[in-house]
């Protein structure tokens, strides 16, 4: 499984500045991060473009935890925006929108992955990364969750190496 994830992730990892639609670098390095790592995360569930219903939680998460807390503060609107536009995602204003759990097992609503992020800790050409993707499985709601090292190489982030913190 980590071979196919490698494979994805290297057909990914290169998003050229330009791509950032002009917005500030410290914006731009924040939002190559995610989005490499977002991804690679969506590659490993099976994500296929245009035909899987990509939700983003707007609500930060706590990073190295599986399943991850929210923080109480919500990401930034353009760069939620961007990984949204970016990922052909939708964004909602809460995971409680989209996640049922009214009855037993907890359903998704009307979506095949809610993906939850953490804030990238960005320290010079290094960054880490907590994913986590939230699917219909066989006895309800399964998660994984992964942290993502990246390494800024030129211009691109790549990323060189995944840890699974979590699965259910």
């Amino acid at each position: 499984m980590f071979l196919r994830l490698a494979t994805f992730a290297l057909a990914w990892m290169v998003i050229a500045p330009a791509q950032l639609n002009g917005q500030e670098s410290s914006l731009s390095s924040a939002s190559q991060v995610e989005l490499i790592a977002v991804r690679a995360a969506l590659a490993e569930v099976g994500f296929k473009p245009g035909l899987t219903r990509v939700v983003l939680d707007p609500v930060s998460v706590h990073p190295d935890e599986a399943p991850p807390r929210t923080t109480t503060g919500a990401r930034p609107g353009a760069r939620n925006e961007y990984l949204a536009r970016s990922l052909g995602a939708a964004a909602v204003t809460g995971r409680a929108n989209v996640v049922d759990c009214s009855e037993r097992p907890c359903r998704l609503r009307a979506v095949d992955v809610v993906v939850r992020i953490s804030e990238p800790h960005i320290l010079g050409d290094e960054a880490t990364i907590t994913v986590t993707t939230d699917r219909l499985g066989r006895r309800g709601l399964d998660y994984i969750t992964n942290r993502y090292r990246l390494r800024c190489e030129g211009k691109a982030w790549i990323i060189v190496s995944v840890e699974k913190l979590g699965i259910s």
